[in-house]
């Protein structure tokens, strides 16, 4: 369902991720990309939560594509859970509405069995 729906990496964020490998290979020393993400005025909500995961302490292109496809398995398995506890609870409602028909045919049986016995029918 998800497999075809993980992004791509957007033109800003392989601009931004170029930019912070300059500034890298300049010397700079970027351990809050909190400035960096102001000053370049980003509005890529993948890129700003790639940048602030620490799981990925390299900051470039791979391991950016990496994260997007480490959150589109992490969606597409939560998908894919919500979608069997659906199914199950579905499942479960329909066997006790099955339950209940029957107890509800049951009842009108031993009432009817009762009123016949009673006026002797």
């Amino acid at each position: 369902m998800f497999k075809d729906k993980i992004p791509k990496a957007s033109n800003e964020a392989k601009k931004a991720l170029d930019d912070i490998q300059k500034k890298l290979s300049e010397g700079f020393v970027l351990d809050n990309y909190d400035d960096f993400i102001k000053s370049n005025n980003l509005a890529d909500e993948s890129l700003i939560s790639f940048l602030k995961d620490t799981n990925y302490s390299k900051k470039d292109l791979a391991s950016y594509q990496q994260y997007l496809k480490d959150t589109g398995k992490a969606a597409t398995t939560f998908a894919s859970f919500t979608k069997k506890a659906s199914s199950a609870i579905k499942s479960l409602g329909a066997a006790l509405a099955s339950m209940a028909a029957m107890w509800a045919i049951n009842k009108a049986i031993e009432i009817t069995a009762k009123a016949r016995k009673y006026f002797g029918k």
